[in-house]
């Protein structure tokens, strides 16, 4: 289970001590949560790069992680000579298909009064329309979550208030 936190001062800590100079941080969460946000918070806080999946993204292709252009990832990668924020959705998914892990990892979730605000959308008990924009990445990032879990296999877990 990741350590849980909601202030960047104690996570921007956290992960001097796991990645020290160099590494790769992982910033995964769901759609929207406020990833980059985050990562370009932590970068600015630690001296680290940054480095969005987004900005890798050939829009409109109706997927996320075929859609990327690996080749600019794998270049963000190589060139880093500090740590590396690094954030997107599928993350894990983008990494094993670079034959690469992040040093450290945390989740983003957005929390309500209630709890984990997008839930429903990780275990898919949101209705979709069908054929309607963006059901196929929502339901891409919901497999992925099956899959790879990162909201419980994350070292740390970041908590935003929805």
């Amino acid at each position: 289970m990741p350590v849980v936190f909601s202030q960047l001062e104690d996570l921007a800590n956290a992960l001097s001590e796991k990645v020290g100079n160099s590494g790769i941080v992982g910033i995964d969460g769901w759609t929207g949560v406020g990833k980059t946000t985050l990562a370009m918070d932590l970068a600015r806080e630690l001296g680290a790069a940054f480095f969005d999946l987004d900005c890798a993204l050939i829009h409109d292709q109706g997927e996320y992680v075929l859609a990327l252009r690996m080749s600019e990832i794998s270049i963000a990668l190589a060139k880093r000579h500090r740590p590396l924020m690094l954030s997107g959705v599928c993350l894990f998914e983008v990494l094993a298909q670079l034959g690469t892990r992040p040093d450290a990892s945390v989740y983003v979730k957005r929390m309500a009064k209630w709890g984990w605000a997008d839930e429903d959308e990780v275990t898919g008990l949101v209705f979709e329309v069908p054929g309607a924009g963006g059901n196929a990445i929502r339901h891409e990032m919901r497999l992925y979550h099956q899959k790879w879990q990162p909201h419980l296999d994350a070292d740390f877990e970041f908590q935003r208030a929805g």
